[in-house]
């Protein structure tokens, strides 16, 4: 494997820095109308889920394909802790400021 396509696999038991709980990837993207939310979101993670790390964020051209949001604006993904208190409200939270600014959102939910 590509340490450039799986840079974490260069650490051994890179999956234990997360705890017990393991790890969400919260991925986000937004038009560039609402390029404020590249960092709103971000912080209201944070503050909910203090171990939070801003894993990428990419500026994204008009022929995005099928990804996400498949035109010009921001895509951000974020790793969460996935233990950590009100995980999915915190997420829902962020679902709706993100679909507040036109944007899309993913992450693994779990069926009720």
């Amino acid at each position: 494997m590509s340490a450039q396509l799986f840079p974490l696999d260069v650490l051994r038991d890179w999956n234990r820095l997360y705890g017990p709980g393991g790890l969400i990837q919260y991925q986000f993207a937004v038009p560039d109308s609402a390029a404020e939310l590249v960092r709103a979101v971000p912080e209201l993670l944070r503050r909910r889920a203090s171990r939070c790390t801003w894993r990428s964020q990419a500026l994204r051209g008009a022929l995005g394909g099928p990804a996400l949001v498949p035109a010009a604006g921001w895509t951000v993904a974020i790793d969460l802790p996935g233990d950590a208190p009100e995980l999915a409200r915190s997420l829902a939270e962020a679902d709706e400021l993100v679909a507040s600014g036109g944007g899309r959102s993913t992450w693994p939910r779990t069926r009720e």
